[in-house]
């Protein structure tokens, strides 16, 4: 009869196991996997914000571009600019490389997003065990660090010319009303 018992104690044990949604039997590791897409999730807010601000402003400096490399830019706009005038130079620069980081690390962010998906589609289709996935999950993990890093340091440089172009863009598109194009005789109104 005891036997019995644990044998029918067995069962139902494994047949409530058995009933448990993947998430719940693997509690812990799908918390480590909601970490990690909240992560994902922040860096791509960050770029749908960023990059379509950023590309806008440089497209507008592209247009700018003969007026700002003007050599005597800086006796043209007011004195209190001063050295921000070549730091003001430099940002059409910043901006590009910007917009090319961003294609490639959205890139990398959309794979990281699908690499994420496929560890737990392993892990809930238990292909792999829970030692295979804590091997996984630390590279993964390692590779989505250092994106993260990868990101603020590119939107980090955006946000540190912010204040320059605010301060002298004005200025420039004032000077590019009265600039005069060859074969035009009086400046633009």
């Amino acid at each position: 009869m005891p036997k019995n018992i644990i044998l029918l104690a067995l069962l139902l044990s494994a047949g409530w196991m058995s009933c448990k949604s993947p998430a719940q039997k693997f509690a812990t590791e799908t918390t480590q996997l909601d970490s990690i897409r909240k992560q994902l999730n922040t860096m791509k807010v960050w770029f749908m914000v960023d990059e379509r601000k950023v590309s806008k402003r440089f497209d507008h400096l592209q247009q700018q571009d003969s007026l700002i490399q003007l050599t005597n830019l800086a006796q043209r706009l007011p004195e209190d600019l001063g050295l921000a005038i070549e730091e003001f130079r430099a940002i059409p620069e910043i901006y590009k490389n910007y917009l090319n980081l961003f294609k490639q690390q959205q890139q990398q962010l959309d794979s990281l997003v699908q690499s994420t998906d496929s560890l737990q589609n392993l892990l809930y289709s238990e292909t792999i065990g829970r030692r295979k996935f804590r091997e996984l999950f630390g590279a993964h993990q390692l590779a989505v660090n250092l994106l993260q890093q990868q990101v603020e340091a590119t939107v980090k440089k955006t946000i540190e010319v912010e204040p320059t172009y605010k301060r002298i863009q004005p200025h420039i598109d004032s000077l590019e009303r009265f600039s005069v194009t060859p074969g035009q005789l009086a400046p633009r109104k």
